[in-house]
């Protein structure tokens, strides 16, 4: 089910993503510009002056022009992640160990003048190669594709809770318990007390040194710019005032952001996907995606769908904010991916007017006269947009353990994996499109979207019925006849299934009974 058809969105981080023409040769789908930039010395040049995101697409080494790419293997593997949770997490392992060795296979049959790794993927890595090493690479077999982002990713950024009914939510039992929500940002404040307990792990990938212990992989997500603690908060905060929409749900934190909120690597967030599945979450959000408008499911690039597609299918939602550019007809990758839930920005209250820029929103907008559940200006919307959320102007937790306002779709989209923990919290069977549909059937309509009702969507959701074992009477005990045995159990909810009945016992039936058939004994269970 491709549940991307009248969704909205949110972002915190954004890339920019020029669409480019692709070409297949003896299976190898490449960037149809790759061939020529190696010999446009001026270009890579422009290229690396000129970035707003400081990524370098191309550098220039010893006089010779080399590409930032990420190469994608072919799955010969043969193995089919099908089945029950536990084993599709199984098949997902196996099959990254297979991967193992034929990433190997690959990169031993380059040498230094023609490839030089940043860092490896589940399927693929990422890479500067030079000219010889992309003609080594098109010419092999198990190369799959090779892809070339022109940038980066830049970080953008009381009354949220009452207006999709969170507070209602609590009132009926349900905070986040037992639920776990990765976050991809600049990190957390560690020591914010507002969130002290609540993390349960950190990681950082982060490249060009820009991990807390100044490498490009760190067991710490130290936050040093404030964007990621923000966000967190808005997922789990315990202060009484502005307290998370999932308060009782334990974080898992990967930064892969810099001070300044840019991505250096599409690896890093690709890592950083699978790091996030690899430690069992239920939910991952992420404020990250290109300035980049893709109207629909078909202009979408890829850079990390082999990542997302491996989460959707562990079960795990994840939640991806559209944009602040203000286009209305598409949003964001990798919101616009069909796979993840694509969230946009309202306002919590009246504001009165509101202009842009401001705050991390880059555009030039206005809101004349911003209202409640008025879709700001910035915001993304258009095809691929599933849901709206409270995205400005929102109090939460900053880093050096304050707090602060801010606005962005990058807001909006821990509102809605808070709304999700919630969910998964009253029935952890939901599917990633059942969560998806719950939402958007119980929405307040919004323009052509919902603007998420989490108390609504928590009455359409059936608690799972969970029940304990039989415990049996003595033959012809609890009112059964003499053949019969009363078995009990309890049952969570109470009366979701039978708790009490009387069934045959073969130990109970008297001698003699001969040839008659067991189903001419009426009223026993299996006739």
């Amino acid at each position: 089910m491709n549940h991307k058809k009248g969704r909205i969105g949110i972002l915190f981080l954004i890339v920019v993503f020029i669409l480019q023409s692709i070409i297949v040769v003896d299976g190898v789908f490449y960037n149809s510009e790759i061939p020529d930039i190696f010999n446009n010395r001026s270009f890579a040049e422009e290229s690396m002056l000129h970035n707003f995101t400081n990524y370098q697409a191309l550098k220039i080494i010893d006089e010779e022009i080399w590409a930032r790419v990420i190469v994608r293997l072919k799955d010969n593997s043969g193995i089919n992640v099908t089945g029950t949770k536990e084993e599709r997490k199984y098949f997902l392992e196996e099959r990254e160990r297979w991967f193992d060795s034929i990433i190997d296979d690959v990169l031993n049959t380059l040498s230094d003048n023609d490839l030089k790794v940043n860092s490896r993927l589940s399927n693929g890595f990422e890479a500067l190669i030079s000219e010889q090493g992309f003609e080594k690479l098109i010419n092999d077999n198990k190369v799959k594709e090779i892809s070339w982002p022109k940038t980066g990713a830049v970080a953008l950024l009381g009354e949220s809770v009452p207006l999709i009914n969170a507070d209602d939510a609590w009132s009926s039992g349900y905070t986040g318990e037992n639920v776990d929500i990765c976050v991809i940002d600049t990190g957390v404040d560690t020591n914010h007390p507002d969130l002290s307990g609540k993390i349960a792990n950190e990681y950082c990938y982060c490249s060009d040194n820009c991990c807390p212990d100044n490498t490009n992989e760190d067991d710490s997500a130290e936050d040093d710019n404030g964007h990621g603690t923000h966000v967190a908060g808005i997922i789990a905060s315990q202060d009484g005032t502005y307290r998370g929409i999932a308060y009782s749900a334990d974080l898992y934190i990967v930064k892969v952001l810099d001070n300044e909120g840019y991505l250096q690597s599409w690896a890093d967030l690709g890592n950083a996907i699978d790091w996030c599945r690899t430690q069992g979450v239920d939910i991952i959000s992420i404020s990250i995606g290109n300035r980049e408008n893709h109207p629909g499911d078909s202009n979408c690039p890829t850079y990390i769908n082999t990542e997302i597609d491996d989460a959707f299918n562990s079960d795990i939602s994840v939640v991806i904010a559209s944009g602040n550019d203000n286009y209305n007809d598409g949003i964001n990758y990798p919101a616009c991916n069909y796979q993840v839930i694509a969230v946009g920005a309202t306002y919590d209250a009246n504001h009165g007017y509101e202009g842009y820029p401001y705050d991390w929103i880059p555009i030039t907008c206005i809101d004349w006269s911003a209202d409640t559940d008025d879709i700001t200006c910035f915001s993304n919307t258009g095809p691929g947009l599933d849901l709206l959320a409270p995205g400005c102007k929102i109090d939460s937790t900053w880093n050096d353990g304050g707090f602060e306002e801010h606005c962005g779709t990058s807001m909006s989209t821990p509102m809605v994996s808070g709304a999700v923990a919630l969910l998964l919290e009253k029935n952890p069977t939901l599917t990633p499109d059942e969560i998806i549909f719950a939402l958007q059937d119980t929405g307040v309509p919004v323009g052509s979207w919902k603007r998420i009702d989490v108390l609504a969507a928590l009455n359409t959701i059936e608690t799972p019925c969970n029940c304990g074992s039989w415990s049996y009477s003595s033959c012809g005990g609890g009112g059964c006849n003499s053949e019969q045995k009363r078995r009990t159990r309890t049952c969570d909810p109470s009366g979701c299934a039978v708790e009490s009945e009387c069934v045959y016992d073969e130990s109970c039936a008297g001698e003699g009974e001969g040839e008659v058939s067991e189903c001419t004994r009426s009223g026993y269970e299996f006739c």
